[in-house]
């Protein structure tokens, strides 16, 4: 009988440690402090996206006040975000997939309708994107994507037939030759810049967008810039001679 007893006894402790153990890390603060430092990009105001920055090591932010909060779709941090000219869409990209990085998708959420869908996806995301992402008007978008040695790609992604289209940035293969960017458009236009590209960005003003590309010299010195307006179906070199 006493050992019976002493049986369930035991039974019981190990019983009240197991619940001990899981309402404590139920409670855990480090567990807390995992859902406090992240917020969805749903749960952002479109008037708070001028608190979105861009993190080390292809991170995004959320920045206001005392609060800081790495942002995330479907409880997966995001690489890459950009408010559309019309601010009535968001384009991001995340890594849906755990266990790989090469894994990436791109997904517009429209703010008004609360709907994500998915555009663009990869399985060698180190060669197809390799920068941030950039609307040229409220259907278009661009990204950086690896071309070769001495080249960049660019691809313009059409946000409603989820078609992509790809230009190259040329460069001198040695750093003896003319600094000079050869640039072949997603239209087959040819151009040729003063300059090397040392970025690239879109911009949109009264209403017009434009791709504009930040030039350098050998020395890493700005040199200006080059741009074109993007129509929707070409570009248009708009810059002005020296």
């Amino acid at each position: 009988m006493r050992k019976k007893h002493f049986l369930v006894a035991c039974f019981i402790a190990v019983l009240a440690g197991f619940i001990a153990v899981n309402l404590l890390l139920s409670q855990s603060p480090y567990i807390e402090a995992l859902s406090d430092d992240t917020i969805d990009v749903s749960d952002i105001n479109i008037s708070d996206y001028l608190f979105i920055f861009k993190g080390e090591q292809n991170t995004v932010f959320f920045r206001k006040n005392t609060i800081e909060k790495q942002v995330v779709y479907d409880n997966k941090p995001l690489t890459s975000i950009a408010l559309s000219p019309s601010q009535m869409q968001v384009g991001f990209f995340y890594h849906p997939n755990d266990a790989t990085t090469e894994e990436a998708s791109l997904v517009i959420y429209n703010l008004y309708e609360n709907t994500f869908q998915k555009i663009y996806h990869t399985t060698f995301a180190s060669w197809d994107i390799r920068g941030a992402l950039y609307w040229l008007d409220d259907a278009h978008v661009f990204f950086k994507r690896h071309c070769g040695t001495s080249c960049h790609g660019l691809t313009l992604l059409n946000i409603k037939s989820k078609s992509t289209t790809h230009a190259v940035l040329s460069f001198p293969p040695l750093p003896d030759m003319p600094e000079k960017t050869h640039f072949k458009d997603w239209f087959g236009n040819e151009y040729e810049m003063e300059g090397l590209v040392d970025d690239v960005r879109s911009v949109t003003e009264n209403g017009l967008h434009y791709m504009v590309f930040m030039l350098k010299n050998y020395e890493g010195n700005s040199v200006g810039q080059k741009r074109f307006l993007f129509t929707g179906d070409a570009l248009e070199d708009v810059s002005i001679s020296p």
